[in-house]
């Protein structure tokens, strides 16, 4: 039977932790922003649980039972007004 994951497991990012790419700090949204992932290898990346503060993201591609250590990706933040 195969496991479920919780999100939980998943790594949280906060926005505040976030530079932008000129290492400027992301505005405070009021509105939940539209988060889009960028990869930088041939993993899936997923994003979920997106909020005003934060999103969480998680690799779908492993090979069989080993998941990948680390994973490189890039994200697109943009405002939603």
């Amino acid at each position: 039977m195969k496991k479920k994951y919780e999100y939980d497991e998943y790594p949280q990012y906060y926005f505040k932790d976030i530079p932008t790419n000129l290492g400027d700090k992301l505005p405070k949204f009021t509105k939940i922003p539209y988060v889009i992932p960028i990869n930088s290898s041939n993993d899936i990346v997923e994003v979920f649980n997106v909020n005003a503060e934060g999103f969480q993201a998680h690799t779908g591609v492993g090979f069989g039972n080993i998941q990948m250590a680390k994973v490189y990706f890039n994200i697109m933040i943009i405002e939603n007004k």
